[in-house]
């Protein structure tokens, strides 16, 4: 049979690390084929109730995942995995940490099931179909990248909306994304973030673009954060502004 898991759930684990700064927990739906299904994720990495651990000594983590329900199909099984590190979602530790899991506790609301709907949702709504017109059309890429000399390993986003017009008044847009999250798996203070947005926006004769570029990387305990915007109205470039923040890394 079945089995309808709901949250919040509580998970309770005492361990030591020989790094300060444990961050993520997730836990996921494993089928029969060893694919997995992500059913919540939470970190321990929030920081208004982040604080150092002494490293080698035990302590207690408690942990509530996010409101959400999930039914187990048969012969699936809930998987529960502790990780000190989740790039590219939370920024990693200075160094690399082990976390030795010595014993733990995971308290999960079973739903007792019904016979039939609970609950129907209301019959959908919906405005008409805008008209519109593809020019170009759109793009995704996900991949990953190692350089075999340097060992970094990179997560390359991809995403091109194309370009549309729209039918009703005649106005082109287009845009593109591309990120590029670096690391080095033995060493995390080798971290960067690489992203740039491009954004077009034309009717007739008259055409504007905006390109914006962000970079953000570690210089010691310093977070560094660049930043660069450029606007054309044709082929003049208007506007451009470009920005350097270092901030003192805390709880990071």
């Amino acid at each position: 049979m079945s089995t309808n898991a709901g949250t919040p759930s509580d998970t309770r684990c005492p361990s030591p690390a020989d790094a300060g700064r444990p961050n993520s927990m997730t836990r996921s739906d494993t089928p029969p084929p060893r694919t997995l299904t992500f059913v919540n994720k939470r970190g321990l990495h929030a920081r208004a109730s982040a604080r150092f651990v002494q490293t080698a000594e035990a302590f207690d983590a408690e942990l509530t995942l996010d409101l959400m329900a999930y039914r187990l199909a048969p012969g699936h099984r809930l998987r529960l995995a502790l990780s000190t590190t989740y790039w590219p979602f939370v920024w990693p530790s200075p160094r690399a940490a082990t976390l030795t899991l010595l014993h733990g506790a995971l308290e999960l609301p079973l739903h007792a099931g019904s016979a039939g709907d609970e609950w129907l949702p209301p019959a959908p709504e919906a405005a008409a179909g805008w008209k519109h017109r593809v020019l170009r059309q759109g793009s995704a890429v996900r991949r990953i990248e190692q350089d075999l000399l340097t060992g970094m390993v990179a997560l390359v986003v991809e995403t091109d909306a194309g370009e549309v017009e729209n039918l009703s008044h005649g106005l082109i847009t287009g845009e593109t994304l591309r990120e590029r999250w670096s690391v080095h798996p033995a060493d995390p203070a080798r971290a960067e973030a690489v992203c740039e947005w491009h954004q077009s926006l034309t009717r007739g004769a008259w055409s504007v673009r905006t390109r914006a570029s962000t970079r953000m990387w570690v210089e010691g305990s310093k977070l560094v954060m660049q930043a660069r915007l450029e606007a054309w109205e044709g082929e003049v470039q208007v506007f451009a502004r470009e920005t350097t923040e270092r901030v003192v890394r805390d709880h990071v």
